[in-house]
């Protein structure tokens, strides 16, 4: 559901035959094909509810592949299972996806986006965004302080696919459709849709509008200072950390010699669940300094202390 949301928002913002939203499907293919594997029970049976509105785009994507010699194959079996009300339909339906898989990027992308630019596609697509009207407004697709290191849009508009190998490497998604396949195919790429940042600044700044005009400007000024030393560093674009707050940052109470910097206690949960033994991947790595080293060793002595 969240991905027909997204989905229903990227063709708002970019049309019925966006790159976007051929990328990001593209994109998740291997997380689809493993989960359908995982759930396959529950995947046939939510596959039979919805059978009247995926009829046609199942039928759709048969002929589309019929006419790629390398999806043919598996297209056959697809189209047989279709014809034949009392086949299982997802056993049918993974040999299609894996045959796509099989393909260069650039060409799962172009499969993808000729497959949502169908009459049967966008119909479900109205569907969905009716049924999840209910959720709220569509998310502002726009992910602020980051550039696409592709085409230099700022901000970047759409999904942002960031390179879990490079330092500061964003795309957006159209660039991700025509440059994923020539950055390195040993370069891992993680999927951004949403960001929830910028979705809490609009938020904030609607709240701002409905209270006293002097009441409003000092939040907004206590919140600007906290956000520019807390995220000044995270994202392209973004300016440079400012370390305002630096000597005042509280060590880890585990004693591990890292700064909470966002926890109210730890520098992470892990840290925290762990009895400073492991860190999670929200940890900032921030070495406490100084004074800070020396009251995080004495927190630790006395939790030894009082264990003993």
């Amino acid at each position: 559901r969240k991905l027909v949301w997204v989905l229903a928002g990227l063709r708002d913002m970019e049309g019925p035959s966006g790159l976007s939203a051929a990328s990001l499907v593209a994109h998740l293919l291997p997380r689809m094909v493993a989960q359908l594997a995982d759930g396959a029970a529950d995947a046939e049976a939510s596959l039979r509810m919805a059978e009247s509105p995926m009829r046609p785009v199942l039928e759709e994507a048969c002929a589309l592949a019929l006419a790629q010699p390398d999806l043919e194959g598996a297209a056959a079996g697809l189209c047989a299972a279709i014809a034949d009300e009392a086949s299982a339909l997802l056993p049918a339906i993974v040999p299609v996806l894996l045959a796509v898989m099989d393909q260069p990027f650039e060409a799962q992308v172009h499969f993808v986006r000729d497959l949502l630019g169908r009459p049967s596609a966008q119909s479900l697509l109205d569907s969905a965004s009716a049924w999840t009207s209910q959720w709220g407004p569509k998310p502002p697709l726009e992910h602020g302080g980051v550039t696409c290191d592709g085409c230099g849009a700022s901000p970047l508009r759409g999904v942002r696919f960031r390179c879990s190998t490079c330092p500061d490497y964003d795309l957006c998604g159209e660039c991700y459709g025509k440059m994923r396949g020539s950055h390195g195919d040993d370069h891992e790429f993680r999927c951004k849709a949403l960001d929830w940042g910028t979705m809490w600044k609009r938020k904030h700044e609607a709240m701002l509008g409905s209270i006293p005009p002097a009441v409003a400007e000092s939040i907004q000024k206590g919140w600007a200072g906290f956000m520019a030393a807390m995220k000044g560093c995270k994202g392209k674009g973004r300016a440079q950390a400012q370390d305002m707050w630096q000597d005042e940052r509280r060590p880890c109470a585990s004693g591990c010699g890292l700064a909470a910097t966002w926890h109210p206690t730890h520098c992470c949960v892990v840290c925290q669940r762990s009895s400073g033994v492991g860190h999670g991947p929200a940890c900032e790595g921030a070495q406490a300094s100084g004074a800070q080293e020396r009251q995080s060793q004495e927190q630790a002595d006395g939790q030894q202390q009082q264990q003993q």
